[in-house]
């Protein structure tokens, strides 16, 4: 059953609401243009690359990609995510030609580099995500373009998202106040795993917020009255917008049960969660957001679905730390897990459990990862808030035969790349005991 709230939010009329005006021009008389260029790009051998272009106006204009000077066959959308490069590709020179009616218009070279410090690790990858189809990946592989209908549900915030099955009668909805960036800017910190069994999204938005916090910041717009705009990309990587309001899954005590802040107070994670929650309403890629994969999350902000796996044991350690530098350093998306209970100092490691990687604190440190939960439990019992969740992982074998990994490509968060450890920021005070997640993981993870 799906959830309603009564009572909406009405627009201000207002001059920009659509009024008459005789010194506004149509689209069909502004000049064709190109107002966001494409730009270099640089990726590790065997990962994707993502070009996107914005034109206006935006209507009715047509895309033609090409690659040194040949037009790719298909690439005819604002985006352009590469097949899976090869060493050839590296200085490769990418333009689009945005055309409307009789004019056109070629946008500027971008350039495509590769690091091939980690070429030899790719014959130990696996479950490449990348899609033909679709810039998705294959996980949203024959799911439709969002229609006019479903744009409509979309764009209304008083359509609310199903409770998880799992916790049918144990959680209801309740307005709470947002404060979107409670640190100032997007962190992981923000994200302390609640309720739901998210683990993996939730580290896939940590390590979104680690490695572009500018662009965490561009996908949500205020609408006021509680009331944000998310955008997204449908399953063929259209753009959307998802808008949601402030009413959030709460426990019977009236507390937060969706992902907070490290105080217990909605943020902006709050409000992402909740818009995949209300996406897949409508899309169905996933049953619920209960166990969805890392990397089936970044895409609905990235448009970009390219991701491959490392499973465990099959890494050394310094090959952990070689393909979490080079990685990171272009760009990516880390996220990983333990398949092995380990302590490490007066906590331990968790198994089923998603995690985010950052660069490595310290020289020993193999990888920094981080559990959503915001916090680490100890060996004897209760939890260290101390340091925002983060497993300084030393660079030993042992560890590295417990850890696989999933690298996913950045899409429109670029690729600027993040080379500085992460700042743990804690303790909680919003104490964690109260409502700690069931620990839910894809299977293999």
């Amino acid at each position: 059953m799906l959830l309603a709230v009564a009572g909406g939010c009405e627009p201000v009329a207002g001059a920009g609401d659509g009024a008459a005006d005789g010194g506004l021009e149509t689209d069909s008389e502004l000049p064709l243009a190109i107002v966001v260029q494409p730009r270099d790009q640089i990726a590790t051998t065997g990962s994707s690359a993502t070009f996107w272009v914005a034109a206006a106006p935006p209507s009715a204009v047509t895309y033609q990609w090409k690659k040194d000077g040949i037009d790719i066959d298909g690439a005819t959308s604002a985006q352009y995510t590469t097949p899976p490069t090869a060493s050839g590709d590296s200085g490769a020179h990418f333009t689009v030609t945005v055309s409307s009616g009789d004019n056109s218009v070629t946008s500027a070279s971008a350039t495509l580099t590769l690091d091939t410090s980690i070429d030899d690790l790719m014959a130990l990858a696996r479950d490449f995500r990348w899609s033909s189809s679709t810039p998705m990946g294959k996980h949203y592989e024959g799911l439709p373009v969002a229609s006019d209908e479903d744009r409509a549900y979309l764009d209304d915030p008083d359509n609310q998202p199903p409770v998880p099955p799992r916790l049918e009668g144990s959680l209801t909805l309740r307005l709470f106040r947002v404060e979107l960036y409670p640190s100032g800017t997007p962190i992981p910190a923000d994200i302390n795993q609640r309720y739901l069994g998210d683990c993996n999204g939730l580290s896939a938005l940590a390590s979104l917020a680690y490695q572009n916090p500018g662009f965490v910041t561009g996908l949500i717009a205020d609408q006021g009255d509680g009331i944000f705009k998310v955008a997204m990309f449908d399953p063929q990587g259209q753009p959307i917008s998802v808008t949601v309001n402030s009413f959030f899954l709460s426990d019977q005590r009236g507390r937060l049960a969706a992902v907070s802040s490290k105080s217990g107070q909605a943020d902006w994670a709050t409000v992402l969660e909740k818009a995949i929650m209300k996406y897949n309403v409508i899309f169905g890629a996933e049953t619920s957001i209960e166990a969805i994969g890392s990397e089936n999350v970044t895409p609905l902000f990235t448009g970009a679905g390219g991701s491959f796996a490392f499973d465990r044991g099959v890494l050394s350690a310094d090959q952990i730390s070689r393909a979490i530098e080079a990685s990171l350093a272009c760009g990516r998306f880390i996220t990983g897990g333990f398949g092995q209970e380990i302590p490490l100092g007066e906590v331990y490691s968790l198994t089923a459990h998603g995690y985010a990687c950052f660069w490595p604190t310290y020289a020993p440190t193999m990888v920094s990862m981080r559990n959503p939960w915001g916090y680490n439990p100890y060996l004897g019992g209760g939890y260290d808030t101390s340091q925002d969740g983060v497993l300084d992982v030393p660079t030993a074998d042992d560890w590295a035969r417990t850890i696989d990994l999933r690298v996913i490509d950045p899409g429109r968060a670029g690729s600027a790349g993040r080379t500085a450890p992460y700042a743990a920021v804690g303790p909680h005070t919003y104490l964690p005991e109260v409502c700690i997640a069931s620990r839910i993981a894809p299977p293999g993870r």
